[in-house]
C-alpha cells in the first residue's frame, strides 16, 4: 500500500536534509494507513482486543537523502506474522525521481495493554492481520 507524503520544515535538519529518525515516523504513518484500510486502527486494536504492536526493533538503511518539500511515496507491507508478532517492511521513494532512498524493517510484538506483557493473538483479529499480510503487496 502506498502513503504519500510533502517533507516538510519540522522534518529537516539545518542542511534541509530530513532527519534520520523522522524515516521511522514515516513508516509508522505508512503501516497506520495500512491497518486503517482494512478496518483496524490502533485504536480499534486497543478498545475490541486490548492489544497493542509497539515496536521492539527497527532497522533503515538510508541510501540517498529526502529534501525540504520533497513528496515521498511510502510503501508498507507486513511480513513474518505470527501470534506473538510481526514485521513490517518499508520502501520510501522520492516521487519526482521515482527513486529508492530508504529502506526499512520494524519488528512488533503484540501485548495486553492492562498488563503490558506480551500475549498472542488468534481469531478474528489473527485472520484480519494475515489477510493483510497476503493482500497488500509492495
Amino acid at each position: 500500500m502506498e502513503y504519500r507524503l510533502v517533507v516538510d520544515f519540522d522534518d529537516v535538519d539545518y542542511a534541509r536534509v530530513v532527519y534520520f529518525a523522522r524515516y521511522l515516523a514515516f513508516a509508522e504513518k505508512a503501516q497506520a494507513q495500512v491497518l486503517r484500510k482494512y478496518n483496524l486502527s490502533h485504536k480499534r486494536m486497543a478498545e475490541q482486543y486490548n492489544v497493542a504492536t509497539p515496536v521492539i526493533r527497527s532497522e533503515f538503511s538510508y541510501l540517498s537523502p529526502a529534501r525540504l518539500d520533497d513528496e515521498l511515496i511510502i510503501h508498507a507491507r507486513i511480513e513474518h506474522l505470527s501470534a506473538k508478532g510481526f514485521e513490517c517492511e518499508y520502501k520510501i521513494i522520492r516521487a519526482e525521481q521515482e527513486k529508492l532512498i530508504c529502506t526499512g524493517k520494524t519488528h512488533h510484538r503484540f501485548i495486553d495493554l492492562e498488563s503490558f506483557k506480551a500475549t498472542e493473538i488468534s481469531g478474528d483479529l489473527y485472520r484480519i492481520f494475515d489477510t493483510i499480510r497476503k493482500e497488500v503487496r509492495v
